[in-house]
């Protein structure tokens, strides 16, 4: 199967891309372990495939509407 083809039939099946897809994921993995552990918000950013500290706060406000940290404290 071609990656175009794999795109479309990923879509069709699950109403978003590959890569919306993974990023949700790890989103929702991320806001999992603040909520149920003490680990320093930069090391869960890394554990969910985030390479840089702004980039996942980045992602994780444009999601939840707040940082992480105050996502933490809620």
């Amino acid at each position: 199967m071609s990656l175009s083809s794999f795109k479309r039939e990923f879509a069709r099946h699950y109403n978003d891309t590959p890569a919306n897809y993974i990023k949700t994921k790890r989103l929702e993995k991320a806001a999992e372990l603040l909520l149920i552990s003490d680990e320093r918000i930069k090391d869960i950013a890394f554990n969910c495939g985030y390479n840089d500290l702004a980039n996942f706060t980045k992602s994780f406000r444009e999601r939840y509407s707040c940082t992480p940290s105050d996502f933490r404290e809620r």
